[in-house]
């Protein structure tokens, strides 16, 4: 499967950087812009991040899901696109970026691999 279409979890700093890169090598870069702030949605503006709305439209539109949050909420996403990915029943590589320990990461790997169960 070719990468066409990037999910970025929270274009704040990181993730709006991390975008602009993506973008300046030809892929797509996408977020749910749904209630979040204005200067998330500054920063997803400068960094030609298309606003798709919702996290189950997030998960429905990209190809690979980079989450680039806070460590402290990483489980608490990583639950959420769970729960995107079997509303819209597919399969998604996730990719979790945060500085985490590595128990949050066996974590997170349960949770997102019993989401496609």
């Amino acid at each position: 499967m070719a990468i066409q279409t990037v999910g970025i979890l929270s274009p704040g700093d990181m993730g709006q950087a991390i975008a602009g890169v993506l973008t300046q090598h030809g892929l797509m870069t996408v977020a749910a812009l749904d209630n979040r702030s204005q200067r998330t949605r500054q920063l997803a503006t400068e960094a030609k991040i298309e606003d798709v709305g919702s996290l189950n439209r997030l998960v429905s539109e990209s190809d690979v899901l980079l989450s680039v949050l806070v460590p402290a909420g990483a489980t608490e996403a990583a639950k959420q696109v769970g729960e995107a990915i079997r509303n819209v029943g597919k399969n998604l590589l996730y990719v979790d970026c945060n500085a985490i320990s590595p128990d949050k990461v066996r974590t997170i790997e349960e949770i997102i691999q019993a989401s496609g169960e």
